[in-house]
């Protein structure tokens, strides 16, 4: 198979290796999709387009250069990582996705505020080779509970896909439906859903107001935790992932808050 200059340029610059390329000109459109599951490939040569004559096409048909978010996509599509299912108690809402990292994005869930909500939790997941294959799959089974919802991205409004209104039994079971992914290449514990809970007056109260050891106030200081509020709304696998807070800090933390009546990993409604 021979590529054009200004193909090799255009698979370079979108870091695509010539052997993630078949030639499937002379192929069926089945012919092509099982080549290319066969073969673990993404892209392919077929018949030029209408609109600029490329011949560089996802294995779906589409024309990546013409449309160069289908690169994404389709490496996704068959990338190895984490199929998902998310859930907010703040907006009973569930969420299907798929990543390499669950626990940035369960961070990134939250921050964004996904759909609304800032409680986001990952409640199972499934280890897979293709995980927006998979991802795919589990989005058709909860087809008659999509809804759409909106996050923000770097200040702007952005729709939010992948969101569900069923409960969260109903989502992980169309992920077990699916029959795929690896529950045993786990190693990542889902956290339970964090409780909602009213705001109180202890809430309010400043860290700087109790007496706390070096290492953690520097911590907490680093992290910009600043009043009670903000504190418990961590649980202890997020304290624990900050750099230099280890057991001990920990366990401080835990006395602290359980003199109040309160506890760590809760969502507080109405916090700012």
């Amino acid at each position: 198979m021979v590529l054009a200059q200004r193909e090799h340029d255009f698979l370079k610059e979108h870091g695509i290796g010539e052997d993630e390329i078949f030639d499937a000109r002379e192929m069926s459109e089945r012919q092509r999709r099982e080549f290319a599951k066969a073969n673990h490939k993404s892209f392919m040569v077929g018949k030029r387009c209408s609109r600029g004559g490329h011949r560089l096409r996802t294995v779906a048909g589409h024309c990546m250069q013409c449309d160069t978010s289908k690169i994404a996509y389709q490496t996704r599509h068959r990338k190895t990582g984490h199929v998902y299912v998310a859930y907010s108690e703040m907006k009973q809402l569930a969420k299907v996705g798929c990543t390499e990292d669950l626990f940035e994005r369960e961070k990134s869930l939250r921050d964004s505020e996904y759909g609304g909500a800032y409680d986001w939790g990952i409640i199972e997941h499934r280890w897979t080779k293709e995980m927006g294959a998979l991802e795919t799959k589990v989005r058709a089974l909860l087809a008659q509970y999509s809804e759409q919802g909106f996050y923000f991205k770097d200040g702007r409004q952005q729709g939010a896909n992948e969101l569900f209104r069923c409960c969260p039994a109903v989502a992980i079971d169309a992920l077990n439906k699916t029959g795929q992914g690896d529950v045993e290449n786990i190693w990542y514990r889902p956290k339970r859903i964090a409780p909602v809970i009213n705001v109180t007056e202890d809430m309010h109260r400043e860290l700087s107001g109790f007496d706390w050891f070096i290492r953690t106030r520097n911590c907490l200081r680093v992290e910009k935790i600043v009043r009670i509020g903000d504190l418990v709304q961590y649980s202890e696998e997020d304290l624990l992932r900050i750099p230099n807070f280890g057991r001990r800090s920990l366990k401080e933390v835990q006395i602290i808050v359980e003199n109040l009546g309160l506890q760590l990993g809760v969502n507080i409604r109405d916090w700012n």
